[in-house]
């Protein structure tokens, strides 16, 4: 028979046990937040990540757009006229460069937006034309082209330079945010799924010994 003492430990190891995997729980889910929190950080607000096509057609089609309308004033990896585009894509959202692109003079004058008075003073006033004849469609393929120059080209070279931190809002390089999702926050949650599963089972094997142990000693 079962003494009161060996009641009383093997409840004690029951709650440990489901107090264990409360915990347990309550790490994975805050370190799955957090990876959350990471991921939505790379990418600047508004700009959809699968939004840029990645097929031979669109990005043939961006670098046409881009020898017709671009290169004159801008350079992939180098500055021009204007600033160098290398992965523009990741220093502002697509919504922004879209309206800038097809109209900088509305986002400078008509929304006063800082990031882009900046550069207005930066480039010496000097304002880009307007291309409201290119398609949403159409300035996707061209960043489409320069995505794939950027990361082909001695590329990163900053088209704004740092003289305002609270203006430049520069996501991370694609490589980054490659890495990024290789990194701290997925690999913590990989150890503490490893440490729950194991103290789980080391629990149980206790659980297991001290219910045998009590058996032995009843039948004795």
């Amino acid at each position: 028979m079962r003494t009161p003492k060996s009641k009383n430990q093997f409840i004690y190891l029951i709650h440990s046990l489901f107090f264990c995997l409360l915990m347990g729980l309550f790490v994975t889910v805050q370190a799955q937040t957090q990876q959350e929190d990471v991921a939505a950080a790379t990418n600047p607000a508004g700009q959809v990540a699968d939004e840029i096509p990645e097929d031979a057609q669109s990005i043939t089609e961006g670098q046409t757009l881009f020898s017709q309308h671009c290169n004159v004033c801008h350079g992939v990896g180098q500055q021009i006229i204007g600033p160098a585009l290398a992965s523009v894509h990741n220093r502002r959202p697509i919504d922004w460069l879209v309206k800038f692109i097809q109209n900088s003079q509305h986002v400078i004058i008509d929304e006063e937006d800082e990031y882009a008075q900046h550069l207005y003073e930066q480039y010496n006033q000097q304002v880009m034309p307007n291309f409201e004849f290119l398609s949403r469609g159409e300035i996707l393929n061209i960043l489409a082209y320069i995505k794939v120059e950027s990361s082909s080209n001695t590329a990163g070279v900053s088209s704004v330079s740092e003289t305002k931190s609270n203006i430049t809002e520069d996501a991370p390089s694609d490589e980054a945010v490659a890495n990024s999702s290789l990194g701290p926050e997925r690999g913590g949650t990989s150890i503490t799924t490893m440490v729950l599963v194991g103290a789980v089972l080391l629990l149980l094997l206790v659980v297991i010994v001290l219910a045998a142990r009590g058996r032995t000693k009843s039948e004795a």
